[in-house]
């Protein structure tokens, strides 16, 4: 099943897609953050409903950010503006919502998913203060348990993702460092998957912090290759010189100064499935992208390759709900079955 269009009517055009869910029946609901809606859509792809718009009432969304899965058709829309979780039904009915207190957290808060008890695990912690520096930095990162009763619980503090920030007095760029460390989450059932990929290590914990499962794998980091060094060049020249923000012999300086580190993350993503498998992201390559899946016991059960382009956004027994984007950029939604 394919969803989206390069042309065709608004309820097939898709703009930064948030996140989607796979729903009992074969079809689908998607968080389109770009008119602040839910869609659902039938099993061969048709636009059935819609839920949302732009505003901070009920049932509306100012940053439509995350979506979520939950039980019987039910889904979980995270606002990052207003910190809500709205509750929608399988006929796209707003069934109740929830407000996460503004208080706790910093300027930036992040799902990461949401447990089977309708519980939510937050991030927050992007720093808004930063010095010039060429080498990479990492801002500490915090993991929050929060309850729909209004009860927010610190879990821990991570490293953040590497980031590079360059300029002068008058002005600065900060952006991710080149293949940058990051400590990365997934979040389903009752466990809480945390690895920082400076290394092959991920634990799962509980929702009190405690650690319950350890995956470790031992081998060599692969390279950052020549050729890899100048795309990553090419692409960053692209992607702000083209806009004429940064004067040409600045930016090529700072090009020709980048740091590289000498190999790549250990992985660079986690997902957690419908079955409470753990997916991890190991390498890309033209074929697509790598996966390593562990059963909820951190056993290794299998791998998989997903087409290039193809990020996913829910996985359930049989199926991968992925974000597709065609060389011009444009999104798709489409559904991948696979057999584990």
């Amino acid at each position: 099943m394919s969803i989206g269009a390069v042309e065709g009517a608004p309820e097939y055009m898709l703009h930064d897609v948030r996140g989607a869910a796979r729903l009992p029946d074969g079809g689908v609901v998607l968080a389109n953050s770009g008119s602040s809606e839910l869609r659902w859509y039938d099993a061969a792809g048709r636009h059935v409903r819609s839920a949302g718009r732009d505003g901070g009432g009920p049932g509306e969304f100012l940053s439509l950010a995350a979506l979520a899965r939950g039980p019987d058709g039910r889904v979980h829309a995270w606002d990052a503006t207003s910190l809500r979780f709205s509750t929608f039904g399988a006929d796209a009915r707003l069934e109740g919502y929830w407000t996460v207190p503004a208080d706790s957290f910093g300027p930036n808060v992040d799902l990461a998913g949401v447990l089977a008890d309708n519980s939510a695990v937050l991030l927050d912690g992007s720093s808004t203060v930063f010095t010039l520096s060429p080498a990479p930095q990492r801002d500490s990162m915090r993991i929050w348990h929060a309850s729909p009763s209004g009860t927010v619980r610190r879990m821990m503090t991570i490293p953040g993702p590497e980031r590079i920030t360059w300029g002068s007095a008058q002005g600065a760029v900060r952006s991710p460092a080149p293949f940058a460390r990051s400590t990365l989450t997934a979040v389903g059932g009752d466990r809480v998957w945390i690895g920082d990929n400076e290394r092959y290590e991920v634990g799962g914990y509980g929702d009190d912090g405690r650690l319950q499962r350890l995956i470790r794998r031992v081998g060599d980091p692969r390279k950052v290759s020549d050729g890899e060094k100048e795309e990553y060049r090419r692409a960053w020249r692209e992607r702000v010189g083209s806009g004429g923000q940064v004067p040409g012999a600045a930016l090529e300086k700072f090009l020709a100064e980048m740091p590289f580190p000498d190999t790549h993350p250990a992985f660079s993503a986690l997902q957690m499935d419908a079955e409470g498998r753990l997916w991890i992201r190991e390498r890309d390559d033209p074929a697509g992208s790598h996966w390593a899946v562990h059963d909820a016991e951190g056993r290794l059960a299998g791998s998989l390759t997903l087409p290039p382009r193809a990020e996913p956004l829910d996985i359930s027994a049989h199926h991968v709900v992925a974000r597709w984007t065609d060389e011009d950029g444009v999104e798709f939604v489409r559904v991948y079955r696979f057999e584990p």
